[in-house]
């Protein structure tokens, strides 16, 4: 099932979005019962362009009736010319100034066929962590030396995402 995700994460963040932010997607497979909704990440990213890691949600519930989640999701995508979070790429999160406790990350990543380096920071994390901070004006990430804050883009994408869970509720 985690290979399954982390695949469906590869592919979408890969995909390129035609907006100047990321788009929510929601799909059902039939074959596997199961609805997955997804942020696609920003064009930016996939040109190599950010300056910042891009925020990368994935979650599922069974069926086609929305509910919410036990655990989903929050990744991080990035290109660079180099490995930058090969050997380090803890995460630490700040909600309103206030610490946020994260699961342990996993890293993946790859180099590309122009030579540059896809990296993706993926954490599963309990839905109400996603849920809790959603609701707050400024969230600040801290990947390594890496610290930058959620874009006003990405914090619509995040609420957005939330309720998408909370359609039936």
């Amino acid at each position: 099932m985690k290979k399954v995700l982390l695949i469906l994460m590869v592919l979408v963040t890969v995909s390129f979005s035609v907006n100047s932010f990321a788009e929510i997607e929601i799909k059902y497979d039939k074959f596997k019962n199961r609805t997955f909704v997804q942020i696609e990440p920003t064009r930016s990213v996939m040109a190599g362009t950010s300056i910042k890691p891009a925020l990368d949600l994935v979650g599922w519930y069974e069926g086609q009736k929305p509910y919410k989640p036990k655990t989903c999701i929050i990744g991080f995508s990035a290109i660079s010319p180099s490995w930058k979070y090969l050997s380090c790429h803890s995460v630490y999160c700040l909600a309103d100034g206030k610490r946020v406790e994260m699961p342990p990350s996993k890293h993946h990543g790859e180099v590309l066929p122009n030579r540059v380096v896809f990296e993706i920071i993926t954490i599963l994390v309990p839905f109400s962590i996603v849920e809790g901070i959603s609701k707050c004006e400024n969230i600040q990430f801290k990947i390594c030396d890496t610290e930058f804050s959620l874009s006003k883009y990405e914090m619509e994408d995040l609420k957005t995402f939330v309720g998408v869970f909370q359609k039936s509720n």
